[in-house]
């Protein structure tokens, strides 16, 4: 091979791959991770966060041929968490770590970190509801009210006539958290139920109990109408009414998303 076309091939890996390591590409310096804190509210109306970040900056010290020097230099970095984001979620700064005279700058990284919350549990898409309920109302019907992560209150209530067993699941359709990169789509409510029963029945309570069974009064319902507009009836959960991903559905729609979250780039 002549020489030109040794070099020319050179110049070519150098600009594919970076000079002096073909494999791994140039030296970077150390990224650097910042955790962010999110409820599942904020995950699921989105949220943009600012972090002031300390990195090392190459100056110029002495007029235009002067020697460079590393200097401390602050920057305040806007980062906005999607809706429906799932726990993990990156946000890549790129370059914006410490610079350094032989190498390249690093990336400064967000990273979701969602927290427990009182009411709700996540999975993908999904809510989890957990209701402890007496066995009257497991008998008789439940009617509650729940706050949801928009801020908003709607009412639940069991379908006429329809026991609830104990640990039963039952679904409120698109009550759930977002699609990541759908938004406009929702996950479900699951709720499960807690039946909580008498430590003990006496024989009078015994007497009422069969003589109530033989036909149950229709249940009064326990909020009044006018509070709250948004009435959800629950239906009997079914396995592919799940949205384990945070996409939606149960798996990632893109097979390279399996194993990785999508990773939101922002260059400034």
């Amino acid at each position: 091979m002549k020489k030109g076309a040794a070099a020319g091939a050179n110049d070519f890996f150098e600009a594919m791959f970076g000079a002096g390591n073909p494999k791994f590409g140039p030296k970077k310096t150390r990224s650097v991770v910042h955790p962010i804190k999110c409820t599942l509210e904020d995950l699921y109306k989105g949220k943009a966060t600012r972090i002031r970040v300390v990195r090392d900056r190459l100056k110029v010290v002495g007029g235009d041929e002067g020697a460079k020097t590393l200097v401390k230099e602050p920057k305040v970095l806007e980062c906005r968490i999607e809706k429906g984001a799932p726990d993990g979620e990156k946000y890549i700064f790129h370059g914006e770590a410490d610079e350094h005279p032989e190498k390249e700058a690093g990336d400064v990284v967000f990273v979701v970190s969602q927290q427990p919350h009182s009411t709700y549990k996540r999975n993908g898409a999904d809510l989890l509801l957990t209701k402890e309920i007496s066995l009257i109302e497991a008998l008789c019907g439940v009617d509650f009210e729940v706050g949801h992560l928009d801020g908003t209150k709607f009412r639940i209530k069991s379908q006429e006539g329809k026991p609830i067993k104990p640990n039963e699941i039952l679904t409120i359709q698109e009550k759930g958290m977002p699609f990541h990169k759908s938004g406009w789509k929702f996950g479900n409510l699951f709720v499960m139920f807690k039946v909580q029963f008498p430590e003990q029945v006496t024989p009078e309570q015994k007497d009422a109990i069969h003589k109530s069974l033989i036909g149950v009064d229709k249940q009064k319902s326990a909020i009044p109408n006018e509070r709250i507009r948004e009435v959800k009836y629950m239906e009997p959960f079914e396995d592919e009414q799940r949205n384990t991903h945070a996409q939606g559905g149960t798996k990632a729609q893109d097979s390279d998303d399996e194993d990785h979250h999508d990773e939101k780039e922002r260059v400034q």
